[in-house]
């Protein structure tokens, strides 16, 4: 709601934002699955759900046709349905007109979705990089591997608890002189709490691994 300008039409801002350059409005509405573009397209951001809302930012932001866009959890508030639509947008939007785009996500199967490279963060530091598939099916780094594990699909055994991370023991170590998941890690060893770890090549794929 705080992206949108609370007295000007959806129309307004999104021609305003663009230039009304880069192809029909109602176009990119309905591209990115809003019913009734015409109507939303008139409306003012209060009318609208937030679903509704977070569609036509990302309908604003593709209009404009960047080299880089940024996608900060873009289909966070969407159903599984409109979720994959918005992906194959963003996929479409990347292929026909050469964007790039980062996409920030916490759900690694919605990264195999659409990124190229997958580059996992923890505490702000980077553990590991590299292809997506590759580190999906050979994940070096124990973050890495817990994040994959939690994840829950048809397949999974119902009967088996979800694997958690375990808590952060405290007080927490130095992180300056040692490696962020040194007091959560299964296989945590003494150098882990006095070395900070670089990135090196991964011996279980081309990417490399902290």
């Amino acid at each position: 709601m705080s992206a949108l300008n609370p007295t000007m039409t959806i129309r307004r801002q999104m021609r305003e934002s663009n230039g009304g350059a880069n192809g029909s409005i109602e176009d990119w509405l309905s591209r990115t699955g809003l019913p009734d573009p015409d109507r939303i397209a008139d409306a003012l951001p209060h009318r609208l759900s937030g679903g509704q809302r977070q569609r036509v930012l990302i309908a604003m932001a593709m209009m404009a046709r960047p080299k880089v866009l940024i996608a900060d959890e873009p289909t966070t508030a969407l159903d599984v349905t409109m979720q994959a639509q918005i992906l194959d947008l963003l996929r479409d939007l990347a292929r026909e007109q050469q964007t790039a785009i980062l996409f920030v996500t916490h759900d690694l199967s919605v990264a195999a979705s659409l990124a190229d490279r997958v580059l996992v963060l923890y505490a702000g530091r980077i553990v590991e990089m590299g292809r997506i598939q590759d580190v999906i099916q050979n994940a070096a780094h124990p973050y890495s591997a817990g994040l994959l594990a939690a994840r829950f699909d048809l397949d999974s055994d119902r009967q088996r608890p979800l694997p958690t991370l375990p808590p952060e023991r405290r007080p927490t170590i130095n992180t300056e002189n040692a490696c962020a998941y040194a007091t959560r890690c299964p296989i945590v060893q003494p150098d882990c709490t006095a070395i900070r770890p670089r990135l090196e090549p991964a011996s279980v794929h081309g990417g490399v691994v902290a």
